[in-house]
């Protein structure tokens, strides 16, 4: 392959997920993929959606958030950094005003008004669940913190090498312990890009603003829902794999991505994006 002198214009090449163990791995997640695991993975299982009641501890920009609640009956969104200004919030989060209901450490038991938020999921029936796009390295806690507080599914987007490891195994996958009942592979690639949600294979405008002027959106990462349900781990005899078939074109809405505009990811907004935002204090309600 003849190099070029800006290299490799793909984001596949240059999206490779790798983050400090501390960040807050602002990944956004499509809308698309959110409505398979629900169409593709939980309501084939036998989940009643309708009286499903899901907390989305993880929210960011609402757009894991937002399809949750074109399906559930009941959606806490929260997350442990304030991201309700961003000019690229859900377009269906914006369209209808929607903000987090509340800005909170999730693995944190002690945080200020945990014990109130969790009382509200817990309080509204229906069948409880927690649905999100973790941190990667914070992902085995989100999962107990979620079984903890009486959950009955979690399911995490993860990387599919989250499955991977010797510690993990240990700490997550043994058999005896308590591993999960579902691992859903994508067929597809499912596009995370830092900082931004653009379509999979649309130019890439902070790559582009960047230098790479051809860039379109890829990666080079495959992804995975896993899914804890302690019922349907026994009626399975143990872990289930499926694999989601294609199905952005099927499942993707009007509204799904931002619109950036001319110059949004300009030199020095490239240069401020690098600075995750920053945790605010715990307990801040909308």
């Amino acid at each position: 392959m003849t190099s070029r002198p800006l290299g490799n214009t793909s984001t596949a090449v240059r999206q490779r997920r790798v983050e400090p163990a501390d960040g807050l791995d602002d990944f956004p997640t499509p809308p698309f993929a959110t409505r398979a695991l629900l169409e593709h993975v939980l309501v084939p299982a036998g989940l009643d959606i309708g009286r499903a009641r899901i907390w989305e501890p993880a929210c960011n920009r609402g757009h894991m958030a937002a399809p949750l609640e074109e399906y559930a009956g009941f959606v806490l969104a929260t997350d442990i950094a304030d991201y309700s200004a961003a000019a690229d919030l859900s377009p269906h989060w914006a369209r209808r005003g929607r903000r987090p209901d509340g800005l909170l450490d999730f693995c944190d038991p002690d945080a200020e008004d945990a014990f109130a938020l969790a009382s509200a999921w817990a309080g509204c029936g229906g069948v409880r669940g927690v649905v999100t796009n973790p941190p990667f390295n914070a992902a085995p806690a989100f999962v107990g913190r979620a079984l903890a507080l009486g959950a009955a599914f979690c399911a995490m987007f993860v990387r599919t090498a989250f499955v991977e490891g010797d510690e993990r195994y240990r700490t997550l996958f043994a058999p005896d312990l308590n591993p999960p009942a579902i691992v859903a592979h994508f067929a597809e690639r499912v596009c995370l890009l830092k900082g931004r949600l653009i379509r999979r294979g649309a130019p890439d405008p902070k790559a582009i603003a960047e230098g790479h002027a051809d860039a379109r959106a890829s990666s080079a990462t495959s992804y995975s829902w896993l899914v804890w349900h302690a019922d349907w781990r026994r009626s399975f005899g143990g872990t289930r794999t499926v694999w989601i078939p294609p199905c952005m074109a099927d499942l993707e809405r009007p509204g799904d991505y931002p619109e950036y505009p001319p110059g949004f990811f300009t030199a020095a907004a490239v240069a401020a994006d690098q600075a995750a935002p920053s945790a605010p204090a715990q307990g801040v309600l909308f």
